[in-house]
């Protein structure tokens, strides 16, 4: 029961993550333009390196930790102090190294300088305690007030395209004082411990095992945005990353349930109780297959009337980017499962290191030829082709830990389902030409009620893994 009560304290933030963009992106494409959000885009992409340097692996092998050690409290709080001093270590040093990047940048600096904020927040986030502890309630009340804050601001204070400094301002200083609000917890789950019984040394080895996945996964995000924005235009930047923000806000969706079953894949692997495990791994696979396959379906259909009403005229031409970059979800999801949850919990991060690298040096080298020819629709592609080589080669490092066909045994029934419902809110979609939003919403409707529909008849077993997570 916990594990669904943790399912929807996350479902219910991914939820409200989907809901803050509609009302915001469309305003801010408005006011800043396609070209400010394009830089917003680029500075984040060469900042994000540094939050990465900051946070240094130990976001995810904190909540590791803290999930093998929740039985015995003094152990946990030595574990959290020490692994905290050894982010604040690293956070020195991302400030330092970026305090040389500035020197030698010409370009935005004073966005990047904006954009710095967040390498100190990433310091200070200590929501690896409560991932590890499995209180996901913790986080989603944090997030939610930081969103519904930076909201307000954003309504507030950006009107135009010179209030571009502003809106990056709101952005990096909201998630800083989010990441503050959790330390106010700390005293009911952490007890004192003596700082000279701390053994710091010790985490920074594997927990550079982790950042070495995290430093390719990075750079195979951020990739597309700095190409485009060294070898194509601002403009171009700024299409794919709306794109690229609309994929990832469902992408939220399809993770919130490896989240929190990492830390409970975590628990029973230390256990030595790996069938408990991978049965887990197997249950949230195909609850992400059921849910991406209609999700890219759909967002296809109605790619033209949400970009028309999303993101306005200056974005002409987006709806072409977002349909192509909506069928990696389906490739994401399943390494949000396989790559960042399962290979992580059970220490088989090498995989996944080379599942990133790979494709990364594939879609950088394509990238060069490919993107000053045909911009972001060429980005799109190739990010695409790039996530599905990533899960192709993770399939390949744990074919031995897990059982493969069970995975993928009722993927013809969400292939076929998402088939069929497509093609008939096609057809609807071409009879609606009206009202966009009215298209939006009878054709959503429709397709939920078909593919349910569908499910049934096809006999899924997706309802009976989501009454054994009711019971757990």
């Amino acid at each position: 029961m916990k594990i669904l009560k943790n399912y929807f304290y996350n479902l219910f933030y991914q939820i409200f993550t989907i809901l803050v963009p509609i009302i915001t992106v469309p305003y801010i494409s408005r006011a800043i333009g396609p070209t400010g959000t394009g830089i917003n885009a680029y500075t984040n992409s060469m900042i994000s390196y540094f939050v990465l340097l900051a946070n240094f692996g130990f976001t995810l092998y904190g909540s590791r930790m803290i999930a093998y050690k929740r039985d015995d409290i003094r152990k946990m709080s030595a574990s959290f102090w020490e692994i905290l001093i050894s982010k604040m270590i690293m956070m020195s040093i991302s400030l330092g190294i970026f305090g040389l990047f500035y020197l030698f940048q010409q370009n935005y600096r004073f966005f990047l300088l904006l954009q710095s904020i967040q390498i100190v927040a990433a310091g200070l986030d200590i929501s690896w305690l409560f991932i590890g502890l499995e209180d996901f309630k913790r986080t989603v009340i944090r997030n939610f007030i930081v969103k519904i804050f930076s909201v307000m601001l954003i309504f507030l204070f950006v009107h135009q395209k010179s209030d571009l400094w502003i809106y990056i301002s709101i952005l990096s200083i909201s998630t800083l004082l989010g990441n503050l609000t959790l330390w106010t917890y700390l005293k009911k789950h952490i007890i004192h411990i003596n700082f000279r019984e701390l053994q710091i040394k010790q985490h920074f080895f594997p927990a550079s095992i982790l950042f070495l996945p995290q430093l390719t996964t990075t750079a195979f995000v951020t990739f597309n945005r700095l190409i485009l924005g060294n070898f194509s235009t601002m403009i171009q930047t700024g299409f794919f990353d709306n794109s690229d923000k609309i994929v990832r806000i469902f992408l939220s969706v399809l993770t919130a349930l490896g989240t929190v079953l990492f830390p409970r894949i975590a628990y029973h692997f230390q256990k030595g109780e790996q069938d408990i495990a991978n049965k887990y791994v197997s249950i949230a696979f195909q609850i992400t297959s059921c849910i991406s396959f209609p999700l890219v379906a759909g967002i296809i259909v109605l790619a033209k009337p949400f970009s028309d009403l999303f993101y306005g005229a200056s974005f002409k031409g987006v709806s072409i980017v977002l349909s192509i970059l909506s069928v990696e979800l389906i490739f994401m999801g399943w390494s949000s499962i396989i790559g960042q949850q399962y290979m992580v919990a059970i220490k088989k991060t090498r995989g996944l290191t080379v599942s990133i690298l790979v494709a990364l040096i594939i879609c950088v080298t394509t990238s060069i030829l490919v993107v000053p020819i045909l911009g972001a629709v060429g980005a799109a592609s190739i990010s695409v082709f790039g996530e599905c080589i990533i899960i192709i080669v993770q399939l390949f490092y744990v074919r031995n830990e897990i059982n493969l066909k069970l995975l993928f045994d009722e993927l013809w029934k969400y292939l076929l389902s998402s088939v069929i419902m497509f093609m008939i809110c096609s057809i609807i979609s071409m009879v609606l030409t009206t009202s966009a939003v009215f298209e939006i919403i009878v054709v959503g409707l429709v397709g939920v009620i078909i593919y349910f529909i569908l499910l049934k008849l096809f006999r899924a077993k997706i309802f009976n893994y989501l009454s054994l997570i009711k019971t757990r």
